[in-house]
Parts: C-alpha cells; sequence; structure tokens
C-alpha cells in the first residue's frame, strides 16, 4: 500500500542521510518522479533534474500480510545496475526489510562500511512498527497542504508519540504542523 511505500523510502533516506560524505536528495525533493521511471531516458531525466549520479529504485507490492519489494541503485550514466535486491517479509518485519536495502545501498556508495557506519544505517526509527505506521501516515497526510490534513497529522503524530516517546520523527512531523499553522494561518 502507498503508507509502506512512503514509509519504507523515506526511512532509506533517512537512514543514508547518516552517512559522512555521502549527499542524499531530501525524500520529497525525489518523491515526484514516484511512478514515472520507465525507461533509460526517464532515468536519465530524473537524475539530471535532481543533480545526482544515483538513485534508488524499487516496486512494493503488499498481500495480505506479506510485503515484497525489489530494489536497486542505478548509476544513471550509464544506466547500469549497481545493486539489487528482491526481499519478501511479513509486514511485521518491515525494519529488517528496510535495513537491508539500506545497507545494501551504503555499502556501495560508501565502497564498504565501517562498524559505526553499519549500526547508523541499520538501526530502525523505532522498535514499534505501528508507532511508525501512524508517524507515517502522519506524514502523508501533512504533505496534502489542507488544514483539515494538517489537523489528522496532528492526531497521527500524536498517537505515534503515545507509542513511542523515542520516536523523534514523529515530534519533529508535530512541529512540522504548528509550523504550517504559523505561516500559513
Amino acid at each position: 500500500n502507498a503508507a509502506t511505500a512512503f514509509g519504507i523510502a523515506q526511512s532509506i533516506v533517512t537512514r543514508l542521510t547518516k552517512l559522512k560524505n555521502v549527499k542524499v536528495t531530501a525524500w520529497v525533493t525525489s518523491q515526484r518522479f514516484q511512478g514515472n521511471i520507465s525507461s533509460p531516458e526517464d532515468l536519465r531525466a530524473a537524475a539530471s533534474s535532481l543533480g545526482v549520479e544515483r538513485l534508488i529504485i524499487g516496486t512494493i507490492r503488499t498481500v495480505g500480510d506479506r510485503v515484497h519489494v525489489d530494489a536497486g541503485l542505478i548509476d544513471s550514466t550509464a544506466t547500469q545496475q549497481l545493486w539489487a535486491e528482491q526481499l519478501d517479509a511479513n509486514v511485521a518485519e518491515i525494519f529488517a526489510l528496510q535495513s537491508k536495502i539500506a545497507l545494501g545501498c551504503a555499502a556501495i556508495l560508501k565502497g564498504g562500511l565501517t562498524g559505526e557506519e553499519e549500526t547508523l544505517v541499520a538501526k530502525p526509527p523505532s522498535e514499534r512498527a505501528d508507532a511508525y505506521e501512524f508517524y507515517i501516515k502522519g506524514s502523508m497526510k501533512m504533505q496534502l497542504g489542507t488544514q483539515e490534513d494538517d489537523n489528522m497529522a496532528l492526531a497521527l503524530f500524536d498517537r505515534s508519540v503515545v507509542l513511542d516517546p523515542g520516536l523523534a520523527d514523529a515530534f519533529v512531523g508535530r512541529g512540522a504542523v504548528f509550523g504550517n499553522r504559523f505561516f500559513y494561518g
């Protein structure tokens, strides 16, 4: 579903930003290309527009409580696959899937990882999948931009915080809603 795809993509980007000397385009900047890369020309155009040499691409399918992910790291200049993985798991194991994808991409981007980098990239954003799911749904709602959506996003972020008070992203989401209210009335 869309929340699962949104969550996986956002988590991978967040994890990769923890690597020194690796520049990562913000997830929100790259999401406009979601579902629009179907040829080598599209790949090069997206990379050029984002000012990057490598793209993480993939598909996510859910059936019942199962998730199937095909993910890859592509060199956009030569349209070569640098890394690829097919992963199947139970939805409850979504953080493990995110870790595997982030670690695979990170190892290629860095040419290998130190133990500290591996720990940073592999660490899930929350120990509670339900708290993270509320955070992701809140993030999706907030991007829709209406006052009603912001109110719903705030309620979702609040629920996330109750379930996992250590999930800093949910507090950031709450702050973003209040920032929207301040700047846009």
